[in-house]
Formats: structure tokens, sequence, C-alpha cells
């Protein structure tokens, strides 16, 4: 009986060890060859992912540049209001306009009225064919950024976990409790550093898709700005992809998918060993931690998997304030701006540019909340010295207070447009593109 239980309290305990032990991820390989492999495998797949979305919000910011902002100046220059919203069940965003079905007069309404209401009613009707393909190519602009920016946050929050998920494997390889076995000719130091280098890698990838989702949010919020309930200039869609533009010109080159040697191997091996010694005192880990703390770390990670996440809108992958921001009805746009540029990496020109907005916007606030009638508001509006001259033309009708202010005057917003048309977004080939929108 003695022997019997030593025997099942070994039986258990292997089966224990057992549970916990996984097969080594990419077991073909040995050496100096699995360390590698390993490497390339995480940065080949973020690649993939990186590549994907800078060029989708590419060609939807060469879309919207060359046939939505005019479409959007159109649809301005009509007496039909228009609204840009996500819808929550489809998770795209659809444009609406309230085309009138039939002209109407009321009885208390004067002889120059029902002139006014029946050119106003031909007017909207006259439009709705040439307004319909207008309104599906911003649609379709509007839509390729909204799936990219939903992937593109859930990639982000995948590859911080990810992070975690290295920096408990490194624990468990300092503990002797790796939950595989290393490799033929695969020391305990050399994976150490490989963890370290990844630690890095991941980072940098994490910093370079938020400057791109940063982007997104900012282009997207300009364009919705411009519906009637705001009425504020198209231009402002320049200046946002302009900035976005020149962040990416600014971007440093992306790192080898190859493991890194030399001083620049040094440099991510000091870079990533911070990182996880950061890592290790997040709050945030602590709860990652405890939560795989029967399971212990993921030898393979999201790297498998990561590839695969990136297809389809998943609405539920972005924060609640950016779901809040272009979904619901009543928003304030200064709100909105302001959440745009809190959210934009410090120092970007994307950031910058939105900061500027923020002030300027504030500034023309002030300035409206001042004025009791519309007349009054035109006069400030034409004085030269607060520089709101290129805001002058949608000041009125009851959306002064609502216009997002990008430009100080009319010469930075000629300055803008020169540039941005300049740029090898206006020398795209969008035609396959044009063709597939119905």
């Amino acid at each position: 009986m003695h022997y019997l239980r030593i025997f099942l309290a070994g039986f258990l305990f292997l089966t224990i060890s057992c549970a916990h032990r996984q097969k080594t991820p990419f077991a073909h390989l040995y050496g100096e060859k699995w360390c590698t492999g390993v490497y390339e495998k995480y940065s080949q797949s973020y690649d993939g992912v990186y590549e994907g979305a800078l060029m989708q919000t590419k060609t939807s910011y060469a879309l919207l540049l060359r046939q939505g902002i005019p479409a959007l100046e159109r649809l301005q220059s009509r007496n039909t209001p228009f609204y840009i919203r996500l819808n929550r069940q489809s998770g795209r965003f659809e444009i609406q306009r309230k085309v009138p079905e039939r002209l109407t007069f009321t009885a208390d309404m004067t002889e120059e009225d029902r002139k006014i209401a029946q050119v106003e009613f031909e007017e909207a009707r006259e439009h709705i064919a040439e307004d319909y393909v207008d309104v599906r190519r911003l649609e379709y602009a509007l839509n390729g950024l909204v799936e990219k920016l939903a992937v593109t946050r859930r990639v982000v929050s995948q590859t911080e976990n990810e992070i975690f998920n290295l920096v408990y494997m490194r624990e468990m390889l300092e503990q002797g409790k790796l939950p595989f076995k290393l490799p033929y000719q695969v020391t305990p130091e050399r994976y150490d550093q490989v963890l370290a280098l990844l630690t890095a890698r991941l980072n940098n990838d994490i910093i370079e898709l938020h400057r791109i989702e940063s982007g997104i949010i900012a282009v997207v919020l300009a364009v919705r700005a411009t519906d009637a309930s705001s009425g504020s200039l198209c231009a402002n869609i320049e200046a946002a992809i302009l900035a976005v533009v020149e962040d990416e010109a600014a971007a440093p080159p992306r790192p080898s998918s190859s493991i890194p040697y030399g001083s620049v191997f040094d440099e991510q091996l000091a870079t990533g060993d911070e990182l996880i010694e950061k890592v290790l005192k997040d709050p945030a880990y602590a709860a990652y931690r405890k939560a795989r703390r029967n399971e212990g770390p993921d030898p393979l990670g999201s790297v498998l998997s990561i590839v695969d996440s990136v297809y389809g809108t998943n609405l539920a992958g972005m924060s609640r304030e950016i779901r809040n921001l272009i979904e619901g009805e009543d928003v304030d746009y200064l709100a909105m701006i302001k959440f745009a540029s809190g959210f934009a990496p410090r120092g970007s020109a994307i950031g910058q540019v939105l900061d500027t907005a923020v002030t300027l916007t504030e500034t023309y606030r002030k300035v409206v909340s001042t004025v009791e009638k519309a007349e009054s508001l035109a006069k400030k509006l034409k004085s030269p010295d607060p520089g709101w001259l290129v805001n002058r033309a949608e000041a009125l009708k009851g959306r002064a207070y609502n216009q997002i202010v990008f430009f100080k005057d009319e010469a930075q917003k000629k300055l803008v447009h020169e540039k941005i048309t300049s740029t090898n977004l206006f020398n795209m080939d969008l035609g396959s593109v044009l063709s597939s929108i119905r």
C-alpha cells in the first residue's frame, strides 16, 4: 500500500508536469536557425499587417482627395442636408440625404417663400443621380478606413498582449520552467536574447501601427465634421491627410525581418531589456499573468494567428470613445477633435495639426458665442484680424458654433492644398477601385 501511494504520487506529478509541457515551436529547426526562424516569423507576420494597413489607407486617402472632397463640396452646396453616420448593425458608414419626396406649401407662406421652396425642391431633385455616385464613393473610402481602423486597433491590442506573453516566457526561462524543451544547440542565454529582441521589435510595431491608427481617426473625424451638423471646410481633410503623409515620410525605415547584429543588435537588446523591466512593474502585466496562472505562457503566442485576425471589421475591437464619436448623432465636434489630438503621438505632424485645430476652434467659438445674430457674425468673419475668412461661407444657418477650424487664413489653406496635390496620392491608379464602386 505504501508503494502504491508513492507510485500514484509520482504519476500525478508527471501528469501535471506534462500538462504544462508543450510542443517546441518550429521543431523542424535547431541551433541558430531556430533562433532566427522564431524572430523572422514574428517580424514577417507584423510586416504583413503593417504593409496591408499602409496600402489600404493610402488608397482611401487618395480616393478622398481626388473624389471625396469634390463630392463633399457639391453636397455642401445643395439645399439638401446630408449626415455621415456609422450604422451600428452593419458596422459601415452611411451618408444619409434628406431629399424631399414632394413639394409642400404651407398656408403662412408668402409668394416669395413659395418661389424659394419651389427652387430648393427642384435643385434637390435635380442632383439625385449625381449625388448618389458621390455618396457611394465617399462611403467606399470611409468604410475602407474604418475597417482598417478596427483591424489596426485589434492588432495593437493583440501585440500588447504578445509582449506580456514574451515577458512571461522570459520569467519562466529564468526560473527553469519553460513550457517546452529548447531545441538542440539553443542555449537559455541565446533564447533570452531572442525574447528581448522580439520585445523591442513588437514595441516598435505598436508605435508604427499607432501612427497609422491616429491618422485614420483624424481623417475620418474631419470628414464627418463636413456634414450638415457642422459644415466645416472640406479643406480640413486635406490638412489631416497631408500631416499623415508627412509623418510617414519622417518615420524611420522598417527594420529588417532578420535578427539584428552588430551595433543594432546591442541597441535593440538594451531596448528590449529596458522594456521588459517596465512591463514587470506594470499592474496590467500582473493581471495578465494571474489570468494565465494555470496555463503558463503560450509558446507560439499570436504569431500563427496574427494574419488571420486582420480580416473583417470588428467594431468591438475599437475603444468605446472612438465608437461613440463615429456612431453618435449629437456629437460635440470640438470634443471630437480634442480626442483625436490626445490620441495622436506627441511630436507627430498629425498631433501638431490637431492641436492647432483645437486652439483655433476654441478661439473661434469664443467669437461666435459673443454674437447674437448671423448678420453680426458675418461682419466679424469678414474682418481679416481674427483670421476666420476661410470659414465664413459655412458660418451661417445655425452651424457656426459646430465648425472645426484648421486654418488661420486663406493663405495657409492654399499652401496645404498645393502641398497635398503634389504628393504621390494624386498619381495612384484608382481605376480598379472606381470601377468596383456600384
